[in-house]
């Protein structure tokens, strides 16, 4: 009794398990059937593999429909792909259909976007010269497909690149820089050049030391004495002049200009070594700047008679890039 009470209810159970499942189907299949959309199609120049019958249809994302069927269009090289979509979206001439991935999967999806206004490089749609079962939602290539493509057109740019001759050329300019490098006259401007800046440091450096030589701000002070002991001497001459004393104060007067031409003889003598000194160093100055000028010119004849010979032995022939 108890064997076959068991198997019973293992029937039983199976038999209400096998009526459900038949009843969510057909259930599904009516929903299907009577669920109210719009016909589309597709068409894509690119393999979609991954994208199967019943995948997803989603506009930004959210699910608005399924693919309806997958075929070869009838040109024989574009891929058709039928699509049932919720009529309550909006197709405009501005959305366009395209190949997404469900991560790394490799199960893929139709997205459908609106073009961005704002970018400057926009997909031309593919040109159908057939008549299509519905109503066309152009396509723009897949990310992947974009990326391989862009990996493609490097390749053949760097094929077609003459690396032979590039590097010949890179061969020259090397060797002319060597040439270039190793001629004695450089040697000789770097040499002239640094005997200059050296002459003109150490003129900058005598100047910076006489001018905070403190003989040389005494005597500066000695100067404004003596322009303020003549100014006194003249406004004393002035007033002798008014009170008629002319002979005494005359006299004094006669002192103070003596005391102030000494002076002023003292500082001109000094001013003069200085400036002997001075001119002893620009002279020779001159003539390093002479003997440079000389360099120069014999260097702008040669680079006149031939230009290329600074950076190339002979002309680097032309690239077609």
């Amino acid at each position: 009794m108890l064997t076959k009470a068991s198997s019973f209810r293992v029937g039983l159970f199976l038999l209400i398990g096998i009526v459900v499942g038949l009843t969510a189907v057909i259930w599904l299949g009516a929903s299907r059937m009577f669920e109210e959309t719009k016909a589309y199609v597709t068409y894509f120049d690119e393999s979609v593999s991954g994208l199967s019958t019943d995948a997803s249809v989603k506009y930004r994302g959210v699910t608005v429909g399924r693919v309806d069927g997958i075929s070869v269009a009838p040109d024989g090289k574009l891929i058709e792909v039928s699509m049932r979509i919720d009529p309550k979206i909006q197709i405009t001439r501005d959305v366009r259909a395209q190949l997404k991935e469900v991560g790394i999967t490799g199960i893929r999806f139709i997205e459908l976007a609106q073009l961005d206004p704002t970018s400057s490089s926009q997909p031309e749609p593919l040109a159908i010269d057939f008549p299509t079962p519905a109503p066309e939602i152009p396509s723009k290539p897949s990310t992947l497909h974009q990326f391989f493509q862009g990996l493609d057109d490097v390749f053949s740019r760097l094929n077609q690149l003459d690396l032979e001759g590039l590097v010949a050329g890179i061969n020259n300019m090397v060797a002319a820089l060597n040439s270039l490098a190793s001629d004695p006259r450089w040697g000789t401007l770097i040499t002239n050049l640094e005997t200059m800046t050296g002459d003109l440091g150490a003129t900058i450096s005598e100047l910076k030391r006489i001018v905070g030589d403190p003989r040389v701000e005494n005597s500066l002070k000695n100067a404004d004495a003596l322009l303020r002991e003549a100014r006194e001497a003249t406004g004393e001459i002035r007033a002798i002049v008014k009170k008629l004393e002319v002979e005494k104060r005359f006299a004094n007067s006669m002192n103070k200009l003596d005391r102030l031409t000494d002076s002023g003889t003292a500082l001109i003598q000094g001013v003069d070594q200085k400036t002997e000194v001075l001119q002893r160093r620009l002279e020779r100055i001159t003539r390093d700047l002479e003997t440079t000028g000389e360099n120069l010119k014999t260097f702008s004849k040669n680079l006149e008679r031939r230009p290329s010979g600074l950076l190339f032995d002979r002309p680097v022939p032309e690239r077609n890039w």
